[in-house]
Order: C-alpha cells, then structure tokens, then sequence
C-alpha cells in the first residue's frame, strides 16, 4: 500500500513537470503600413497547427513562421476558422500574398483542401486578417523587418 501510494505521488509531481506546450516566441514585424505582432510558430507540430481553431485576428495581430532553410513551401486551411492573408517572404522581401484565403466549409473532407504554395524559395512566411495587406500597402517587393520581442 505504501509503494502504491509514493508511485501515485510520484505520478503526480511528474505529470506536473511535464510541459504540454513550448513557450511562444513573439515577434513585431514591421511591412507595409503596419507593425504587427505576431506569434513565432518553430517547431513543426506548431507550425502544423497554425492558426487552426483560432476565430479572429485584430489587424495588428499575426502568425510568423520561420524555416530553417530557404525552399517551397505549401499550407493548406484546415482546420481554419476564418479568412487569412498569406505573404511569402525571401529574405526580408515579400515574394507573393495569397488574399483573403477562406475557410474550409463546415466538415469538409481533408482530402480535396485546395494547398497555397510560394512562388519560390522562401523561409518566412507571415499569416494576418483577411485583406491586412491590402489594407497596409503590403504588395510584391514591399520589404519588412522583423524583431524578435
């Protein structure tokens, strides 16, 4: 009985030490406009998961994904609950936006989510609200600077 009971305590003080997330790494990025904050999105379960299951962004709000390295890259909307602007950054240099990328409907399969690819290499890409670039001058060759917070 009491070897159970210490494996239980141990259990729980474990369990409580164990992190079910990693810190989130903040960023202002300066383009356009605009200097939005955004959240830096790192390891590939997070950057996976995006802004999935997220309602709303305010204009001065965003989603920051770096790579490692410079190459294509390709998202898709699943699990999105609200339109997004997409800008493809080369070095600190927008490459292509995608506009007002909507939504999934409502159960809709996996399988045939329309995917968004750059245009080229990139290894930055920044997510905002629906029209943000439109609203902030953000267009091709528009440069920015990131500063991590």
């Amino acid at each position: 009985m009491k070897r159970l009971l210490l494996l239980s305590i141990v259990s729980i003080f474990l369990a409580g030490c164990t992190a079910t997330s990693t810190p989130a790494d903040w960023a202002t990025v300066s383009i356009g406009k605009a200097t939005v904050t955004a959240r830096v999105v790192r390891s590939e379960a997070d950057q996976a998961r995006g802004l999935a299951g997220v309602t709303g962004l305010k204009d001065s709000e965003g989603m920051l994904f770096p790579f490692p390295k410079s190459g294509a890259q390709t998202f898709w909307m699943k699990g999105m609950l609200m339109p997004i602007d997409i800008i493809w950054i080369s070095n600190t240099t927008v490459i292509g936006i995608e506009k007002s990328v909507p939504p999934p409907a409502v159960g809709a399969a996996d399988a045939p989510l329309p995917l968004y690819s750059s245009p080229g290499p990139v290894a930055t890409v920044l997510q905002g609200s629906s029209g943000f670039s439109d609203t902030n001058a953000v267009e091709y060759g528009t440069t920015l600077t990131i500063k991590t917070l």
